[in-house]
């Protein structure tokens, strides 16, 4: 999990695994919580939700994690660590690290079953494409096909844009691509300034076009 402070400030937080059972019910995405007795520990050397940190907190046995008292302080529901697509090519076999994308989803396949491991997962290839027109292939796997999927199902209208956190970058028949991990979220139509610039410049192309076509 991502903890975000009223400073904007974030960090990877985890449990311990044999204490989830404990926290499970407890925590819960998007509330405010007053947290004590957690360690700092060293942020992991593969796979880091939060790459910046060199720290993260973990909370074990003896930590509280209790609703915040009193006021509650303005704190931002989200903050990713967006990465532009023409830079996107440069964590290609870097696993210390994950990527954030925003996109608009430009292309999407169907959903198909995969033997992966000796198990059958859920597999979903879309393809998303930035601001200035870049597109990157990005496949999801497992629960994220159904957060895509059941997210998408709310939208109204066909521009889809969104958020895709925590993803590892590989290659694909000579390209790069992204592929979802265990810790990727999905979010679409989120309230963040991209998002909102990119959904602009889509609803603008598509009037032009429409009046263009009209004109004809």
């Amino acid at each position: 999990m991502v903890l975000i402070d009223q400073e904007g400030s974030y960090i990877h937080g985890s449990i311990k695994g044999n204490l989830v059972h404990l926290f499970r019910d407890v925590i819960v995405e998007g509330e405010i919580y007053s947290i004590a007795n957690f360690e700092i520990v060293d942020n992991r050397t593969r796979f880091r939700v939060v790459g910046d940190n060199k720290h993260m907190i973990q909370i074990n046995a003896e930590s509280t994690v209790r609703p915040a008292p009193g006021q509650l302080p303005n704190i931002a529901m989200h903050r990713f660590d967006l990465l532009d697509f023409d830079k996107v090519p440069m964590r290609k076999g870097l696993d210390y690290i994950l990527t954030d994308v925003v996109g608009q989803v430009c292309s999407e396949g169907e959903v198909t079953n995969k033997n992966v491991y000796d198990r059958t997962v859920k597999s979903l290839m879309l393809e998303l494409q930035d601001l200035r027109g870049a597109k990157m292939r990005i496949t999801l796997w497992g629960k994220t096909v159904d957060e895509y999927t059941t997210q998408k199902a709310t939208i109204l209208g066909s521009v889809i844009v969104g958020v895709f956190t925590s993803n590892l970058v590989k290659e694909y028949m000579k390209t790069t691509t992204l592929s979802s991990t265990t810790a990727t979220k999905v979010f679409l139509d989120v309230g963040i300034d991209e998002v909102a610039a990119l959904k602009t410049k889509l609803t603008s192309a598509e009037l032009n076009d429409y009046w263009s076509r009209s004109l004809l």
